[in-house]
């Protein structure tokens, strides 16, 4: 080989073995896939693939380190003890995950302050103190704690039925148990057969609470202290009795609820409830599982005060402290509360996040918009933000143990509700 030729050759080795290096320099770096965690099976339908959709085409557009973002169901039966395992461990924990604060503040890093300051600007004060913990924005509200809070949902067939106008909202709980006696069925037996209304009386405690939760309110009663030191003179008060009672009559005195017919949704779609309190994501519920149910949904009635929107279950966003993306992750979570309203918003039919998109032409047309906007706009938000307590788990729990006391009639309402402070202020004090 000629000097020539072996320069040559020593030429062309030099540009390869940079060009292999440069490669390698470029492409070692792997893009990175973001993971968010639910506890949710019913989003698998909608929610899950719409996440997946926008982290790959959209979120990933603005961040070309991103490759896409993977969304992990964990099944709600056992979802706080992975989620717990992998906090602890600090390995296998996801990027960005739903949750409760309250349970799960400890692990949950805050957002920035312009992020804040952004969505007080776009979010009712109320919704936003669901991801609200010391001050903090540790949580981001997705679209479904505004669909969270309860209103009133009614069968209009069985209204028409039973000689009452379903187009005319049922204002206080009088007109509600009125119209209970003349919506509930009996069989030959007496066994009922219809409830006029249903209530709650199964699954989690903290669930059994939640659902009472409307009825103590507006008799003007309140869990617990505002500064959550006591429960004595709260959950046993004058005004809380008075409400178990009520809610217990409804099942023992008059006869219009059962403990025997099943969850209320179930009920409310099998056509064995005519009445129920739920939440508003129950209407995509109904088109997917119940279309042929005509019905109409109305604001809570009201006994002494009207109760505005809440629910202490306030599904939020949040991103995990020691994850490696945290930034990204808080950014992502950011991108999908922007642009919720474009995707699955529209495809399980709940309610926006933004306030701006509460009389956007979607609203205007869902069946829930007059009962959203009198909840969200016109009332005080419902005081279950301020039960927001490390134990609150378990205080809930708690009081939903002696309110069924008291359905099942193991307890007077009195002797419920007094045990339940002894309980509550237990969980206040550890």
């Amino acid at each position: 080989m000629s000097k020539g030729q072996k320069k040559i050759v020593a030429s062309m080795s030099f540009v390869l073995i940079t060009l292999m290096f440069l490669q390698t320099v470029c492409f070692s770096k792997e893009k990175i896939t973001l993971t968010y965690w639910n506890h949710e099976e019913q989003y698998d339908t909608y929610y899950n693939p719409w996440i997946e959709e926008i982290g790959r085409k959209g979120f990933a557009r603005l961040h070309p380190e991103v490759k896409g973002v993977n969304v992990v169901t964990v099944p709600y039966s056992g979802y706080e003890a992975k989620y717990l395992s992998v906090f602890l461990a600090r390995k296998g924990a996801p990027d960005a995950f739903q949750n409760r604060i309250y349970n799960w503040y400890e692990y949950c890093e805050p957002f920035p302050d312009e992020m804040l300051s952004t969505l007080k600007k776009h979010v009712l004060p109320g919704i936003l103190r669901g991801g609200m913990w010391e001050g903090k924005l540790i949580a981001i509200p997705t679209a479904y704690p505004p669909s969270s809070f309860q209103m009133l949902y009614i069968n209009a067939d069985m209204f028409k039925e039973a000689g009452l106008n379903p187009d005319t909202p049922i204002e206080t709980l009088d007109e509600l148990l009125e119209c209970a006696k003349k919506l509930t069925k009996y069989d030959s037996a007496d066994k009922i057969t219809r409830v006029g209304f249903a209530l709650r009386y199964s699954g989690h405690k903290g669930g059994i609470f939640d659902k009472f939760a409307p009825f103590l309110h507006t008799f003007g009663a309140i869990a617990m202290s505002p500064d959550q030191t006591t429960a004595s003179g709260y959950i046993n008060s004058p005004e809380a009795i008075e409400s178990l009672k009520w809610y217990s009559n409804l099942v023992n005195k008059y006869r219009v609820s059962s403990l025997e017919i099943g969850t209320p949704v179930t009920a409310f779609g099998n056509k064995t409830a005519a009445m129920m309190f739920r939440e508003g994501w129950v209407v995509g519920w109904l088109r997917d599982s119940a279309p042929d149910i005509n019905y109409r949904v109305y604001p809570l009635p009201f006994k002494k005060v009207k109760v505005g929107a809440g629910t202490v279950y306030a599904e939020t966003d949040s991103v995990y402290k020691y994850s490696p993306h945290k930034k990204l992750a808080q950014e992502f979570m950011f991108y999908v509360w922007e642009h919720s309203l474009e995707g699955f918003i529209r495809q399980e039919l709940v309610p926006p996040v933004w306030k701006e998109d509460l009389d956007c032409s979607y609203m205007r047309i869902h069946p829930i918009y007059k009962a959203t906007k009198e909840m969200l706009i016109n009332r005080p938000f419902s005081p279950v933000y301020t039960y927001f307590h490390p134990n609150l788990r378990k205080i809930i729990g708690g009081i939903g143990d002696e309110i069924l006391n008291a359905l099942y009639q193991k307890k007077s309402p009195k002797q419920a509700f007094d045990d339940a402070a002894r309980i509550v202020n237990g969980l206040l004090k550890e």
